[in-house]
C-alpha cells in the first residue's frame, strides 16, 4: 500500500468516526428535546454508519460520504432551523430518510455475508435484495409500535390523533389510523425501490466483474 492510499484510508477511517459522533450527538439531542422522529432517524443513521465499522475489515463496503452528509444534514438542520419542522411535508421526507436507512442497513448486513466482497458468493442476488426489502419494510412496522407505545406512555401525537382528541373532543376518528398507514405505504414504496435498486445494481456489477475476469483469462490464454 502507498503512502498516499494509507493517508486516505487514515483520513477516512477520521471521517467515519466523525460521522459516528455527530449522528450519536445529534440522537442525544433529539432524545433530550423529545423529539422521537428525529431522534429515530438519527439513531438508524448512528447505526448505518456503525454498520460498515462493527463488520470488520473483511468487509469492503463503504457509505458514500455524499449519503452520510445528507442523513447527518436531515438530522442537524432542525436543530439549526427548528422552523422546517412545520413544513407539511418534512413528516415525510423524514419516513424516506429513515426507510433508505433502514434499507441501507439491511443491505449491509446481508451482504457481508454473501461472499461477493470475497469473490466467493454464496447467497443469489435476488435473496439478498428480498432480504433487504423485507430488513425495510420489518423495521417500518416495528417503528409505528413504537410511535404507538410512546403516544400511549407520554400521551404525544406521533400517530396524529391525540390532539383531535384533546382538543376538539373527537375520539371516532381513523386520523391515527390514516397516518399509520401513509407511514407504512411510504416505507414499502421505499422499500420496493431499494429492492430493484440492490437487483439491478448488484447485477450490473457482477456481469461486469465476470466480463473482467473472462477477458483476462483470454488475455492470458493468448
Amino acid at each position: 500500500m502507498t503512502k498516499n492510499e494509507t493517508n486516505m484510508n487514515n483520513r477516512t477511517k477520521q471521517w467515519q468516526h466523525l460521522a459516528i459522533l455527530l449522528a450519536a450527538l445529534g440522537t442525544g439531542y433529539h432524545l433530550h428535546s423529545v423529539a422521537w422522529e428525529l431522534a429515530g432517524l438519527s439513531a438508524v443513521t448512528l447505526l448505518l454508519f456503525f454498520v460498515p465499522i462493527a463488520l470488520g475489515k473483511q468487509n469492503q463496503l463503504r457509505i458514500p460520504i455524499a449519503i452520510q452528509l445528507i442523513l447527518l444534514t436531515m438530522s442537524y438542520l432542525p436543530i439549526i432551523y427548528s422552523p422546517i419542522t412545520s413544513i407539511s411535508h418534512f413528516e415525510f421526507i423524514l419516513h424516506c430518510g429513515s426507510s433508505l436507512t433502514t434499507a441501507g442497513i439491511g443491505f449491509l448486513l446481508i451482504y457481508s455475508q454473501s461472499g461477493y466482497d470475497m469473490g466467493e458468493p454464496v447467497l443469489t442476488i435476488s435473496f439478498i435484495a428480498w432480504f433487504t426489502l423485507c430488513f425495510a419494510i420489518t423495521a417500518g412496522a416495528l417503528w409505528e409500535i413504537v410511535e404507538f407505545i410512546i403516544d400511549s406512555l407520554f400521551k404525544t401525537d406521533m400517530q396524529s390523533s391525540r390532539y383531535l382528541e384533546t382538543i376538539y373532543g373527537i375520539k371516532d376518528t381513523r386520523l391515527g389510523v390514516l397516518d399509520t398507514m401513509q407511514d407504512l405505504l411510504i416505507n414499502g414504496i421505499i422499500s420496493l425501490l431499494a429492492f430493484y435498486a440492490v437487483k439491478i445494481g448488484m447485477g450490473i456489477a457482477y456481469n461486469r466483474k465476470n466480463k473482467d475476469i473472462k477477458l483476462k483469462v483470454d488475455e492470458a490464454i493468448e
